[in-house]
């Protein structure tokens, strides 16, 4: 895949993330801050842009008190 272009599956994870961020009413600020990490982060995750890593997909579905499994159920 060509540099900058993003995939159907990472803007599918992407809203995953955000969906779930929004109805636990978290910003990306206090999502980034959970987490150890930085906001635009969090935002590159929710725009496509980068997919987390299997460790910090083990620590967001930590914050949400699921599975990865269920973090990335209908994405893949």
């Amino acid at each position: 895949m060509p540099t900058g272009t993003v995939s159907v599956p990472d803007t599918l994870l992407g809203a995953r993330l955000r969906d779930l961020r929004t109805e636990r009413g978290y910003s990306q600020v206090t999502l980034a801050l959970l987490l150890n990490t930085q906001a635009n982060r969090v935002s590159n995750w929710e725009t496509g842009h980068v997919v987390p890593k299997l460790e910090l997909l083990q620590r967001i579905a930590a914050v949400y008190n699921i599975t990865v499994s269920e973090l990335l159920a209908d994405v893949m």
